[in-house]
């Protein structure tokens, strides 16, 4: 019989589709049980018994090992009376209020109603949180140190007298150094001599009381197991109409640090007495 040729086709060298299918189900079928080895998937009973025990007992170190370390830390390393991390700030903040969305700047016209119910609004949220603090407590002018949902805590700060002879003349004449101290003032020269004068509610600043927040390690104070931040007013009594002021306002305590965020607020007032137009913004108007 002649040689065959290279590349020379016989059909009876080709399979068809079902039979590849046929044979490939085949192989996967032994994989899966071979019945000539006794074998599941390539391992016997022995093979399985012995990989089964091995990560049994691995898992099981492993498991027993983060265990140790999670107690050896959970107890050594973090105390129970106080968080191991408390705040980003050293001191606390001051925020200031009404704010509407993310504007930072007060402007409104006091004939005109639609531009001020926004903050009116705010302010009447802020204050039926107050009203939820205080229920049951006689309504007098030290209610209004409540709370301000809106600010940080800075767990275990407490503050220090200000001193007295680095303050205004105005704040000195109501000076208390069991309080923190709130000063508003215009920012520039040319807000300073348009804010006018200032009154502050209650008028010595926020009790030394409410300090330090150390969360619900202390039993015996409704202010610190139930403890919110305090807040105050500031009434602008003869602000100048039609003006924008910067107002930059401190919380003053001898041990209070300044940043970005820490111990003062920024803000511009503006209040119109004829209707707001549109070429009116808040900007800078010089110093």
């Amino acid at each position: 019989m002649a040689d065959k040729k290279v590349g020379e086709y016989h059909q009876e060298d080709d399979k068809t589709c079902m039979q590849n299918v046929a044979d490939q189900w085949h192989g996967f079928t032994s994989f899966m049980w071979d019945p000539e080895h006794k074998a599941v998937m390539g391992r016997n009973a022995r093979s399985w018994a012995e990989i089964g025990v091995f990560y049994l007992f691995f898992y099981a170190f492993l498991a027993g090992f983060f265990a140790a370390m999670f107690s050896v830390f959970y107890i050594g390393f973090i105390s129970h009376e106080e968080p191991t991390y408390t705040d980003k700030l050293g001191t606390p903040g001051l925020a200031h209020r009404p704010k509407y969305s993310n504007e930072e700047n007060i402007a409104f016209n006091m004939d005109n109603p639609n531009t001020y119910n926004k903050f009116v609004d705010d302010i009447v949220k802020l204050l039926d949180v107050c009203s939820a603090c205080h229920e049951g407590e006689h309504a007098d002018q030290n209610s209004w140190e409540s709370n301000d949902v809106d600010s940080e805590f800075v767990w275990g700060w407490q503050p220090k007298a200000y001193e007295n002879s680095s303050l205004s003349e105005e704040l000195q004449a109501i000076y208390d150094p069991n309080r923190v101290m709130i000063e508003c003032k215009g920012k520039k020269d040319r807000d300073k001599d348009n804010i006018g004068e200032i009154d502050y509610y209650p008028q010595g600043g926020i009790d030394f009381k409410y300090f330090p927040y150390v969360g619900t390690a202390d039993e015996n104070s409704d202010y610190r197991t139930n403890y919110l931040q305090p807040v105050m007013a500031v009434h602008f009594k003869n602000l100048t109409m039609d003006t924008t002021v910067r107002v930059e306002c401190w919380a003053r305590a001898k041990n209070m640090e300044y940043g970005e965020y820490e111990g003062h607020t920024e803000f511009m007032l503006r209040v119109n007495t004829a209707p707001l137009k549109s070429e009116v913004v808040i900007g800078d108007e010089g110093s």
